[in-house]
Order: structure tokens, then C-alpha cells, then sequence
């Protein structure tokens, strides 16, 4: 994920003055823009490849915005939003290339996932599902139990924290 800094630094810009016009990164151009004579500052119209996806969704936001605002108010909780549904993902592949029986797998707090196994057994289904989901870093947090009848096999929501 990219930083304010670096959309900041590596980024490209135009300070307009009067009569003239000066382009490089905002670090080469900020003293154009503290001067008396700067008319305006403006994105230059190419940015570097690694910066694409953020000016995607910048130019995308209908409405007049900073950067730094928009990196907050939009950038940062799409990028969680995308790093929860990938990891979500990662859980239930995993899950079922190890063949452990599961219900649904959902997200819905930061760096957790939470897997529903369905009357499963306590080695075969539930304990399984702990090793792998430990595997790909995650610790279990709670497990709620949701049905039991007294035999090994139960319902329960384990809750992971990665």
C-alpha cells in the first residue's frame, strides 16, 4: 500500500507562475508554491506506473478534494477493504484445498476472519481448520459454540486475528 509520502513525493506537478511554468515532484516544486508569484499548482497530466491506482480513484471522486484528504477519507479504507476481502479469499482456499468442511467465511472487523464450521467433527473439521488457518498466520481469538448435542461433532464460529 502507498504512502501520503511517497504519492506526495513521487508524484508529478506543474506550479504555474507568471510567465513560466516549473514540473517535477512535489519536493522539487514546493518552494514554487510558497513563492508570491505562484498562480496555482496542479497534477502534471502523466504520473509514474506505481502511482496509477491512486490517481484512478482520485480522478474518479466527483468533486473538488485534497490529496491528503482523499488519501484518508478514501484511499486508506479502500485498500482495507480490498486487503479483507483478499484475505477472506486466502482463508477459504486454503480451507477447502485441505478439504476441512466449512460454512460461510466472512470478514467483519479489521485483521479477523471468522469461519463457521457446521457439525463438525472436533479433530477432523474444527481442529484442522485451526492448523491451517495458523498456517496462513492467523491465531485463533474465540470460538462460540452455536449447537452441540454431547458427541464429538458440533457447530461453532471460530474467530481468527491475524
Amino acid at each position: 500500500m502507498l504512502t501520503l509520502d511517497q504519492i506526495m513525493n513521487e508524484s508529478r506537478w506543474v506550479a504555474k507562475m507568471q510567465g513560466w511554468r516549473q514540473a517535477g515532484t512535489y519536493e522539487e516544486i514546493r518552494w514554487c508554491a510558497e513563492d508570491e508569484d505562484c498562480r496555482d499548482v496542479d497534477l502534471a497530466a502523466e504520473q509514474p506506473e506505481h502511482l496509477k491506482e491512486f490517481f484512478d480513484l482520485y480522478f474518479a471522486h466527483d468533486g473538488f478534494i485534497t490529496i491528503p484528504d482523499f488519501y484518508e477519507e478514501y484511499y486508506l479504507p479502500a485498500q482495507a477493504a480490498k486487503e479483507e476481502v483478499e484475505l477472506v479469499d486466502r482463508v477459504t482456499k486454503a480451507l477447502d484445498e485441505a478439504k476441512v468442511s466449512h460454512g460461510e467465511v466472512w470478514s467483519d472487523e479489521p485483521n479477523t476472519v471468522k469461519v463457521e464450521i457446521l457439525w463438525g467433527d472436533w479433530k477432523h473439521d474444527h481442529a484442522r481448520a485451526d492448523w491451517v488457518v495458523s498456517n496462513l498466520g492467523g491465531k485463533e481469538w474465540f470460538t462460540m459454540l452455536t449447537e452441540e448435542d454431547g458427541s464429538d461433532c458440533y457447530s461453532a464460529t471460530h474467530k481468527y486475528q491475524f
